[in-house]
């Protein structure tokens, strides 16, 4: 599956082919509308953008992975921000249970992963972001 460690995180779940994905609803933010994402958080002080990544897969789809590759990384909001999203690609990811902030209301929806990039590429997935980072994996998957 793809994500991002804002920085980003990516992870191909078990079953292969498969891609979860958070079904999210953010009434903390400026958007008040569910929106679909790929597990994804702000980098903390002292962690990397990879530990980042690898917390974030856990606490939101209780995912651990086997094996890691960074994909590559963007500027996130560059009119506004000089924060980047590094891209992750998890692999042999076993999923347990989810550790999500008192803030946070998703689902999970696990989605094969031909929809998840059809989804990514005619705007179905409106988090801009999580759309681009499933696009950019796509060569590794």
């Amino acid at each position: 599956m793809a994500g991002r460690a804002n920085t980003m995180s990516s992870s191909t779940p078990a079953p292969p082919g498969w891609c979860p994905s958070p079904h999210r609803a953010r009434s903390c933010c400026c958007v008040d509308d569910w929106c679909w994402e790929l597990p994804a958080g702000g980098l903390k002080p002292n962690h990397t953008p990879l530990q980042t990544a690898q917390e974030e897969l856990r606490e939101e789809i209780g995912g651990t992975a086997a094996t890691w590759q960074e994909v590559g990384w963007f500027y996130s909001s560059n009119g506004i921000s000089n924060e980047k999203a590094h891209i992750f690609l998890a692999t042999g990811v076993t999923l347990g249970p989810t550790a999500h902030e008192p803030a946070e209301v998703m689902t999970l929806h696990r989605k094969p992963l031909a929809e998840a990039l059809h989804m990514a590429r005619t705007a179905q997935i409106n988090d801009g972001p999580s759309a681009l980072a499933l696009i950019l994996a796509e060569p590794y998957l």
